[in-house]
Order: structure tokens, then sequence, then C-alpha cells
């Protein structure tokens, strides 16, 4: 397979529909599937400019995360390197030092003092890298607050399951690996039809019984709720789902029937939070 970045957002996976598809089979089937990390962290090194010019390059950015290594490099956040690169290429080139490295692994000198790490991650040298949890960790937790996860699925010999546990045995790491965890099966129910989230307790529901003439119908294991993925109701299979009245639309994620007042005709439901388009307009 070919490597795919995928985006993970509130509404779960985003992408090409072919790669999701792809990535929820690798999932479902436990395949020999290798994650590497798409760090949003890169390296600038500055060789002999004074470390006292570097400081006063990074002063302005007191609130962002930046490690200053012993080996002349400075680590900084994607989203600030090319204005600190700017800086530091412009120092160099005075003291004819233009050669700038523009990413690179986890070091022992520039993250946090916790060197647990991931070591059989390859880069496109086929050169294995080593990120430390706390990198790891800090990596997460800001791309959650921007609602998004960015990852790599790439060929391997390494089983997924050994990426995940490096997540379980750090307590830190744990809630942000459920949270990953429950995006994945969200999109796998949003994908496959023999899946939906039950309306009453929110837990997955399978697809039960011989499907209707105009429906498939579901049954949610936990609270035993039954429902017609076409109305949102239960009723017998072979039934015909009843009319809605006029001015009145079915959510395409729930079904739920939905009335439009006003405003545009883009929809959110109030119920799964799914977004469509008001059809007919």
């Amino acid at each position: 397979m070919n490597i795919h970045d995928v985006e993970s957002t509130t509404n779960g996976l985003t992408g090409n529909i072919n790669n999701i598809q792809l990535i929820i089979r690798q999932i479902q089937s436990n395949l020999n599937a290798r994650v590497q990390l798409k760090l949003s962290l890169k390296e600038i090194k500055f060789y002999n400019i004074a470390r006292q010019e570097i400081e006063n390059i990074i002063k302005p950015y007191a609130d962002a995360q930046i490690a200053i290594g012993r080996n002349n490099n400075i680590i900084v956040h994607s989203s600030i390197y090319e204005e600190i690169n700017n800086r530091v290429q412009d120092l160099l080139e005075n003291t004819n030092q233009n050669q700038l490295i523009s990413f690179s692994s986890c070091g022992n000198d520039i993250c946090v003092p916790n060197i647990t790490s991931i070591s059989s991650i390859k880069n496109k040298q086929d050169q294995y890298l080593c990120y430390c949890s706390g990198c790891v960790q800090q990596l997460l937790e800001n791309q959650l607050k921007e609602v998004k996860i960015q990852v790599k699925l790439g060929d391997g010999e390494e089983n997924i399951g050994k990426f995940i546990s490096f997540f379980f045995d750090n307590d830190q790491l744990r809630d942000i690996a459920f949270k990953i965890l429950q995006k994945t099966s969200e999109t796998v129910a949003r994908y496959n039809k023999d899946f939906k989230f039950c309306g009453i307790c929110n837990q997955l529901a399978q697809k039960c019984g011989t499907p209707g003439v105009d429906a498939l119908l579901y049954q949610c294991v936990t609270c035993n709720h039954k429902w017609c993925s076409d109305c949102g109701e239960w009723h017998r299979p072979g039934i015909q789902c009843n009319q809605l009245p006029p001015g009145m639309q079915r959510c395409t994620g729930c079904r739920v029937p939905t009335e439009k007042n006003g405003g545009c005709n883009h929809m959110t439901c109030s119920r799964c939070g799914t977004h469509w388009q008001w059809a007919g307009y």
C-alpha cells in the first residue's frame, strides 16, 4: 500500500474515500501495517551562530514550545518554522553557513527527559527514526486542540498493535489513544452499512434479520432498541415507511425527520451532528 495522509476531525476520518476504506480494512483485519507519525516538528541548524543571537530570534515566540539543543540546533513547530527559518538563514548567510536541515527525529538533548521511544519507524531513506513519548504526547495534544489528527499508514513488518501498545503503556497517553480509537470506530460505522450508532445509548448497533424492501433494520445489543435506517423508527421488514409531511426531510445520517424553517440549505442535525444539504434546492 502506498503511504496516505488522512485527517481525523470531530466527524471522523476525512480524505479520499478509497484511502479511508483501505485504512479501515487494515485495522479490521489487523494487517501488519506500521503507523508513522507525521510530526509537526522541524529542526534548524544554526552552526556557529552565537546562542545569544538565537535566543533573541525566538524571544518573540515565548508562548511556543521551542527547544535549543546542544548540537547547535533548534526544534520548532511547523506553524512558526518558516518565520524563524528565514531569520536564521539571514544570519547564516552572513557567516557563510547557509545549509539548513528541515526535519529530524527526537534526540535526548532536545526533548523532555522521558526517552521511551518508538524505534521501529523508518523514514524515506529507510533509516530508523526514534520519537520520544514526550514529543509524541505534545504533538497529539496540540492536534486534538485543533480538532484534527494527522497520521501516515505505510507498509512494514511491524504490527499496528505494537504502535498502539506504546500509548497504553504510558498513562498520560492512554486517554489520547482512546479518543483516537473512538474516532476510528465512528469512521468504521459511518462507511459500513452493517453498523450504525444507536440513537438511544450511542453504542454501535448491528444490522439484524433480513433487510426489508425499503430499508435495513438495526438492533442495538446494549439497549435492544430497533429502528429502520430510512425512517429512523421501528417497523416490520417489508412495511412501507411513513410518509413525511410537506416541508420535512430526513437527516442523511440518523434519518430523523427534520423541518427547515428558514436560513440557507446547509443543515446540521441536532441529534447526530451530520452536515447535509437540503434536497430540491
